[in-house]
């Protein structure tokens, strides 16, 4: 049985069943910042190992809110499932732009990198996924949005240098191709989202008209 189920986006792919057994328990609205810079060896992107210990993966830089759904049993569109997960969003007054928000906040109490700032409009349509916790034996619902940094006050390429949990992943040349082969960066996974915009050559170039 996987353990990732891509739902689609907010335009394509709504329609059809959930497959049984994998009605979500709980929810996550998540913030993906995609951080692209300009190096002496090219166009780069800032990755982060969360949990070094436990994941092993490199993820763009995020942060997430949770909380529990109770959606009832039986079939269900994948588009009926978000809008219920919407509305128990909307009661418990969680938005994406107040998740941005928090994830600004929380990347900055995390990490350390401070002044983050995002360009005004989402980089890629909304993205749904069914994730299964191995730890947990639920699946959950997850709601993706991806925005792009344009400002940093931290010198990342310091920073980088003085914890091994941030790194800067190379998105030209001949190493990104090695990356988008093997799905691997320094002997580390790279998260399926992150992955999947990489292994895109049209999501790529506008990642580097973007990078500063």
């Amino acid at each position: 049985m996987t353990d990732s189920i891509l739902i689609g986006s907010e335009s394509e792919g709504l329609g059809n069943i959930v497959p049984c057994g994998t009605i979500p328990q709980r929810a996550t609205f998540s913030s993906v910042l995609l951080f692209p810079i300009h190096t002496g060896e090219g166009r780069s992107i800032v990755v982060y190992d969360y949990d070094p210990q436990n994941w092993k993966l490199w993820f763009p830089l995020f942060s997430n809110v949770e909380w529990d759904l109770d959606i009832a049993g039986g079939a269900v569109k994948y588009s009926d499932l978000i809008s219920k997960v919407e509305l128990q969003a909307l009661y418990d007054d969680v938005s994406p732009v107040g998740v941005l928000d928090l994830t600004l906040k929380d990347i900055e109490d995390k990490t350390g990198i401070r002044g983050l700032q995002c360009i005004n409009e989402v980089f890629r349509p909304r993205e749904f996924w069914l994730k299964y916790s191995k730890t947990r034996k639920i699946w959950s619902f997850y709601s993706f949005d991806y925005w792009v940094v344009d400002k940093c006050d931290t010198d990342i390429y310091k920073y980088s240098e003085m914890t091994g949990a941030i790194e800067i992943m190379p998105i030209e040349g001949g190493k990104f191709e090695s990356i988008k082969k093997t799905g691997k960066f320094k002997g580390k996974g790279i998260a399926d989202n992150l992955l999947s915009i990489l292994r895109d050559e049209s999501e790529t170039d506008r990642l580097l008209t973007m990078s500063s």
